[in-house]
């Protein structure tokens, strides 16, 4: 397997592990998550947490219920990762760390992993594989959601809904340019058609966007533009990136087969392409 063809997998194994993930916290038709039906069904995504002006650690999932109780969730799709160290950065966030956040919270949050493979954590975990598995739920604060999430072992999770969101704060370039795709393929059909830097990031959101941050918002915005400016460079002959905004300026129809090629190119070729990081005032 080549590694642009391990990136893919890699990719897609990431939203999928987020997609199953999220699902647990919504309400459908016929299923209430586990976490919804514990009154978590307010939660925000790679917040970062702020000590002293300095990073301190950005949790994947932040959670909480009307009645301050919280949780803080971290993801992974790595079978070997080695998640002690970030449970012990976690068991130390208060309260107090997330009020920026708009958390009505108290008291000691519960701390989940969710993972595709069992891992070796002493915190509570969920393992979102095909179907849910449940292990330490002793260890929650929270006996309600514990007794949910023990309650939803064994769920088929392989019919979860298919996911609407394509990008998230955390995406790599490749995740970025791979989520941008099916927007640029429709722009390219339609000479004068653009859209900009924050059109593209809602769309690819969608309706996770209210779960993330102004700031986190920026970060990505500032890594969207450098894919940005490469795909102008790319398709130099058909399209243009000038104030955040990428405008299609000439017609493709009898250019189709050349530029799919250039998008591919354009969507793999990341070495050069540095993610930026947001600095803290």
């Amino acid at each position: 397997m080549t590694s642009d063809n391990i990136e893919s997998v890699n990719d897609l194994e990431k939203m999928k592990l987020w997609q199953r993930t999220l699902y647990l916290f919504g309400k459908y038709q016929n299923f209430e998550g586990p976490f919804y039906k514990a009154g978590y069904s307010e939660y925000k995504i790679c917040q970062r947490i702020m000590r002293k002006k300095e990073i301190y650690c950005a949790p994947d999932i932040i959670a909480h219920t009307d009645d301050k109780k919280w949780l803080v969730m971290e993801l992974t799709t790595d079978p070997n990762a080695d998640k002690i160290s970030q449970v012990k950065k976690y068991e130390n966030i208060t309260s107090d760390d997330v009020g920026h956040l708009a958390m009505n919270v108290d008291g000691k949050q519960s701390i989940i992993v969710s993972s595709y493979h069992e891992l070796d954590v002493t915190c509570a975990q969920i393992v979102v594989s095909d179907n849910l598995l449940t292990k330490n739920t002793d260890s929650i604060t929270d006996r309600k959601l514990a007794e949910n999430l023990d309650s939803a072992k064994g769920i088929d999770l392989t019919k979860t809904p298919s996911s609407s969101f394509l990008i998230l704060p955390e995406s790599s370039q490749f995740e970025i340019r791979t989520s941008l795709l099916v927007s640029i393929q429709q722009m390219l059909m339609e000479k004068g058609s653009h859209k900009s830097v924050e059109s593209l990031i809602e769309e690819g959101l969608d309706f996770i966007s209210g779960s993330v941050s102004a700031v986190e918002k920026k970060s990505l915005a500032s890594n969207v533009r450098i894919a940005l400016k490469d795909l102008g460079k790319e398709l130099r002959e058909y399209v243009s990136f000038e104030n955040d905004i990428l405008t299609v300026n000439k017609n493709t129809s009898n250019a189709l087969e050349s530029i799919m090629k250039k998008l591919k190119t354009w969507q793999h070729n990341t070495k050069n392409s540095k993610q930026t990081t947001l600095q803290v005032d």
